[in-house]
């Protein structure tokens, strides 16, 4: 979505980072703009309050071989956790999670598709694919009551980041696009 592309470029831009090149350009994202492009709290409506923020510690990271923090030229991580107040029911995420990765060179491009042969065979998505440089997305449902939790992520790439949105709701409450729009 133009609007993702559009935050990252607009707050490198206020840092005075360049974000020319693409994947396999040695150009990137300056470390110290990675708390400024996860979600931030007036990018929610105000019944949301963040829990949790900071870099990425080591048992953040994602499972089996891409476990290892430095995998890919991997340089930093940061999070941002966000829960919504209030009685659970109704429509859209309770939970959101957004989080950003730094890499050097091709390092961007190689973790998405070590996610999507990891995701493989999970309920896939289509409609993020207009967010970043190229995106996937991809749906999990867990049983539960008073109704099924679903959680969908949008996972994309732009320049040497790759950035994720995380929402989880109850089913039949929660869309891909209540997602993208965050």
């Amino acid at each position: 979505m133009a609007v993702a592309r559009v935050a990252i470029t607009m707050t490198a831009l206020a840092l005075g980072v360049p974000l020319t090149g693409c994947a396999s350009d040695s150009k990137t994202v300056a470390k110290t703009a990675l708390p400024t492009i996860v979600l931030q709290p007036a990018d929610l409506p105000s019944a949301f309050e963040r829990f949790d923020q900071g870099r990425l510690r080591a048992s953040e990271q994602p499972e089996g071989r891409k476990s290892d923090p430095a995998r890919f030229g991997r340089i930093d991580g940061w999070k941002s956790r966000f829960r919504r107040s209030g009685e659970p029911g109704g429509s859209g995420p309770y939970v959101v999670e957004s989080r950003v990765d730094l890499f050097r060179g091709d390092g961007a491009a190689d973790e998405l598709e070590a996610l999507r042969l990891q995701r493989r065979g999970v309920d896939s998505n289509e409609g993020a694919d207009a967010v970043g440089d190229e995106s996937f997305s991809w749906t999990t449902r867990q049983p539960g009551e008073p109704s099924d939790i679903v959680t969908i992520a949008v996972v994309w790439r732009e320049h040497g980041v790759v950035a994720a949105v995380t929402a989880s709701g109850f089913a039949g409450g929660l869309e891909l696009d209540d997602v993208v729009a965050l």
